[in-house]
């Protein structure tokens, strides 16, 4: 599969050619064509507590406001599709996504999210909770 750079070097001719015509039309030259310059995933807070609330968080950066689809996966082969709508941040346009849990329980889990018609994905990233009171707090409570 060729990345979008080798795709552009075959047509290097023809848009040298209109290099005067697209500066002209700047503000326009990029409209349609939604690029993604970052994606991230991450845990807040950064080292989840068991029994607290903890947000998995992606964050996706693009070259214009638009909206993007992208699939979040489980390394167990559970995914979620979802989407989000890119708006202006600073000199570019990002958008934040995120999923609440509350881990009663001790958990290792790995997520990744894969954006749809893009070639982009991140690594996997682990999301690990030790309770070290969870298992026993819940016998207590079936136990009466």
């Amino acid at each position: 599969m060729e990345t979008p750079n080798q795709k552009s070097a075959k047509f290097w001719p023809l848009v040298a050619t209109f290099t005067a015509l697209l500066c002209s039309v700047a503000g326009q030259a990029q409209s349609g064509s939604l690029q993604i310059s970052e994606v991230k995933i991450f845990t807040l807070p950064a080292n989840p507590v068991c029994g607290k609330p903890v947000r998995l968080v992606t964050e996706i950066f693009t070259n214009e406001p638009g909206t993007v689809e992208f699939t979040l996966h489980r390394r167990i082969g559970r995914k979620q599709k979802a989407s989000l709508t890119t708006d202006r941040v600073g000199d570019g346009y990002a958008k934040r996504w995120h999923k609440h849990f509350v881990y009663t329980h001790s958990i290792t889990r790995e997520y990744m999210v894969v954006v749809k018609g893009h070639d982009y994905e991140t690594s996997w990233i682990p999301v690990d909770v030790s309770c070290k009171t969870g298992p026993q707090l819940v016998s207590r409570l079936i136990d009466g």
